[in-house]
């Protein structure tokens, strides 16, 4: 397990696993840390990559001029992940393979995971959000796990759990959208 600060040229290491395990855990919760206060604002997804933003949503526009929305912070998962709250789980990673509604293994072979704003993650999120309209769930604090793993404790016993389960690429990282500087990564690579 590694930790990677991003610049514009490259990602560079920061701390191998090979270090104290205690090293890495401190880093990562010194940059999960900049959440605590935020409210959950968005979330989406890119095929299987999860996109959360934290903070004041704002326009952004990409290299490309492509347009967006962003917030104060994101998070970007490439791992095993989930979002509970009192009732159980909420949405979880592997949501997005799945048809939404009643039966998620509607369509069969015949479903395509990849189209934009079809899957059960997709349905399951914008209930979710809508749900906390007008007062979305802020992280109250970070709980650090083994390898990479983390739990941010939200309003409402709403929870977010990160628990890496490959021994190789990225896992997740948490950035300041349009600050190429502050990505911090976690992989395995």
């Amino acid at each position: 397990m590694a930790l990677f600060a991003a610049d514009a040229r490259r990602i560079k290491p920061f701390i191998r696993q090979s270090q104290k395990g205690r090293m890495l855990e401190d880093r990562i919760a010194e940059a999960l840390r900049s959440l605590i206060g935020l409210p959950l604002s968005a979330v989406d997804r890119s095929a299987g990559l999860a996109q959360l933003q934290f903070g004041a949503l704002r326009p952004i526009t990409d290299r490309r001029g492509r347009t967006g929305t962003v917030g104060t912070y994101a998070l970007h998962l490439q791992c095993t992940w989930r979002i509970v709250g009192p009732t159980g789980m909420i949405v979880g990673w592997e949501d997005h393979y799945f048809a939404p509604g009643d039966d998620p293994h509607a369509g069969g072979d015949t479903f395509d995971w990849e189209v934009p704003a079809i899957t059960r993650f997709d349905e399951r999120v914008k209930a979710f959000l809508a749900e906390w309209a007008g007062d979305l769930p802020i992280v109250k604090g970070v709980r650090i796990g083994a390898a990479g793993s983390f739990h941010l404790d939200m309003s409402g016993d709403t929870a977010i759990e990160v628990f890496p389960t490959t021994s190789f690429g990225e896992h997740w990282r948490v950035f300041r959208p349009g600050d190429l500087d502050s990505h911090v990564v976690v992989t395995d690579e």
